[in-house]
């Protein structure tokens, strides 16, 4: 059964879609050090949460507020931090991680959509060793995240 988005979700859904236009004009400027493969990764994945944003009836608040996604950012050394962030925060998170975060690699469910300061090598690494790789899934949000 679907419910109507309340206004609430309204004003949620129209911050994110905001943001996410936000992104893709940052994306769009980014150098050419940033390869065209990453790029497309990062429009991918923003057209997709576009969609959803766009298409509320599809969807029922509860998936679209409560979905876990799994971020994993990986720094230059090796180390990496993992977070389950809820759906209705996925955009800020993302959006920090660019922002104050941006020499850290960030995978959003197996998906890199900054690869920081790694290498093309690295980041198909990163990619190939995390997915499908139950240690490095979250379906608990882990607020306040890191």
């Amino acid at each position: 059964m679907k419910t109507k988005t309340t206004e609430i979700e309204w004003d949620v859904k129209n911050r994110d879609m905001k943001i996410l236009h936000a992104i893709i004009l940052n994306v769009e400027a980014l150098s050419q050090d940033f390869s065209g493969q990453f790029k497309q990764n990062i429009f991918e994945f923003l057209e997709k949460k576009i969609l959803e944003l766009e298409n509320p009836e599809s969807h029922q608040i509860d998936n679209y507020s409560k979905k876990i996604h799994t971020t994993i950012g990986v720094y230059k050394n090796g180390d990496y931090k993992i977070n389950g962030v809820m759906n209705c925060n996925l955009i800020l998170h993302i959006r920090y991680n660019l922002d104050f975060r941006f020499g850290r690699a960030l995978f959003v469910d197996g998906t890199c959509i900054n690869k920081g300061y790694l290498t093309d090598e690295e980041v198909i690494e990163w990619a190939a060793k995390i997915r499908n790789n139950p240690i490095y899934f979250r379906t608990k949000d882990t607020q306040p995240y890191v």
